[in-house]
């Protein structure tokens, strides 16, 4: 019978907000998510299946993963891109735009595996460095022209400016606990957010994914703010030179620069330096200026030691 109530409830506010909008809820359309045991005499049909709400799948227990999804479609959309891009500055840009945007919005909810992340430097380093008529084949191990740290390093010191997949995944977690903070702050949170706080402050954690958000949060601010307040004294956000939250692009960045402190020379690179008395770091700020697309390409892949057919140390 409470539960009735509560129905009611419910359907009076929908009912009210109709009125109030000139709306009218489609009851065949409509389906109810249950949670529990199932009531009978439900006014709508119960769902069967992962519901979408803002571009997130749904189910009883909770948040229903596309990411393996988003995957295959992005092996998809790069095996069609693969003859498109000749130059790796290219090549770079559409996997930043066209592939790996498609998972950076279910990142502020869902959470990357170990195997997700294989699979998808596997299939960018296929895309980056492998021949234009290969085909991609998971079973293959693909290897790149130049090793991963060096990659996540700036175009201008010699890196392709690569995200570091399993970084970037801590800083989103980091960026949501900044911000849910800095909300708390200036109470402008809603009751989800409230609940939230409640729930770090009892150190209760009942939502999915909330306890790694917090121990991320610490960890960053043991490394890059240590005299901040203690989490449980409901600190305000960590905040940036510019006096305002950090956004995730610096959070990015300043986990970047603490995992791979420089970007480390290849032996072709020290001979250059030693031999010819090349200023390496200057080469590549040049490099970055030159307009010549493909002849941009061939001087960043000689000056970095990634050309193809080439043995260089990578």
């Amino acid at each position: 019978q409470q539960l009735s109530r509560r129905i009611k409830l419910v359907l009076a506010k929908i009912n009210n907000y109709c009125l109030g909008t000139s709306s009218k809820l489609n009851q065949e359309k409509t389906v109810m998510i249950c949670i529990g045991n199932i009531p009978p005499n439900l006014p709508f049909k119960i769902s069967e299946a992962p519901e979408r709400y803002l571009g997130l799948n749904f189910t009883k227990v909770g948040l229903n993963s596309k990411i393996t999804s988003i995957i295959n479609s992005i092996k998809d959309s790069l095996n069609n891109w693969k003859s498109q891009a000749t130059t790796i500055r290219a090549k770079m840009t559409i996997v930043k735009t066209y592939a790996l945007s498609r998972l950076s919005y279910h990142q502020y909810l869902d959470s990357l595996n170990e195997s997700h992340i294989t699979e998808l430097n596997n299939i960018i380093k296929w895309f980056l460095f492998s021949a234009i008529k290969n085909t991609y084949t998971e079973e293959h191990k693909y290897r790149t022209l130049m090793t991963m740290d060096r990659a996540y390093g700036d175009w201008k010191e010699g890196g392709i400016k690569m995200w570091d997949l399993g970084i970037r995944q801590i800083a989103f977690k980091v960026w949501n606990m900044n911000r849910l903070l800095h909300i708390i702050k200036i109470k402008a949170c809603n009751i989800l957010q409230e609940w939230y706080m409640e729930q770090i402050s009892n150190s209760k954690y009942i939502s999915i994914g909330l306890r790694e958000m917090v121990d991320r949060w610490k960890d960053f601010r043991n490394n890059f703010s240590p005299q901040h307040n203690k989490l449980k004294s409901l600190p305000d956000c960590i905040k940036g030179q510019n006096k305002k939250p950090l956004q995730l692009k610096e959070i990015y960045n300043m986990l970047i620069t603490h995992k791979y402190k420089s970007i480390r020379k290849t032996d072709g690179q020290k001979n250059l330096i030693s031999i010819n008395n090349i200023n390496i770091p200057s080469i590549f700020q040049h490099i970055n200026h030159i307009s010549h697309q493909k002849g941009r390409n061939t001087l960043f892949r000689f000056f970095s030691r990634s050309l193809p057919g080439i043995n260089y140390e990578r």
